[in-house]
Order: structure tokens, then C-alpha cells, then sequence
């Protein structure tokens, strides 16, 4: 029922978004399981100062 232009745009916007949607997710995970992994940040400009 859809039109070829209609079906042409959405394979279009999906093939854009796909490596953006790869590499958010990519960086997302990481820097989730960097916060999981690593203790709070201790080299912080704030506590240098004390």
C-alpha cells in the first residue's frame, strides 16, 4: 500500500541512522560500564583543592 518514494525515504533515513544508532549505543555502554567499573573520580579539580 505504500508508495516507492514513501518506502525509499524510510530505507534512506533508517540506512543514515543506523551507524549513528550503532555508535550512541557503542558509547552509551561504555561509558556505563566505565561509571560501573571504576571508583568515583578521586582527580577531580574540586578535591585537589582541599
Amino acid at each position: 500500500m505504500s508508495t516507492p518514494t514513501k518506502s525509499r525515504l524510510l530505507r534512506g533515513r533508517g540506512f543514515l541512522l543506523a551507524p549513528i544508532a550503532l555508535i550512541v549505543l557503542y558509547y552509551g555502554a561504555y561509558f556505563f560500564f566505565v561509571a560501573l567499573f571504576l571508583p568515583p573520580p578521586i582527580s577531580l579539580p574540586t578535591a585537589g583543592a582541599k
